[in-house]
């Protein structure tokens, strides 16, 4: 139960952490577009030329998967915390 506990804590930090990350990704890449726009905007050409995903896509999925992330383990948290409080009841 501990483990099942852990894992899910696990699962919101780890999505925590992505999402993070993505925001991070998402404020540098605002950060370039405003400071010159023509030159983002080459590189995302490029990127989609080579058959690539650009820094706005990538920071986009990076808040996505996150997300899932968090919201997977606080699914798993609930039902791990339902499982013990039907447990105790059983046992009254």
């Amino acid at each position: 139960m501990i483990g099942a506990l852990s894992a899910t804590l696990g699962m919101i930090t780890f999505g925590a952490v992505v999402v993070g990350v993505g925001l991070i990704l998402l404020g540098e890449y605002r950060r370039a577009f405003f400071r010159d726009p023509r030159a983002v905007m080459t590189l995302e050409v490029f990127t989609r030329a080579g058959g690539g995903a650009g820094p706005g896509y990538l920071a986009m999925l990076l808040l996505l998967v996150g997300t899932v992330f968090i919201l997977m383990g606080l699914a798993g948290a609930v039902t791990v915390v339902g499982i013990v409080v039907l447990d105790l009841f059983h046992l009254l």
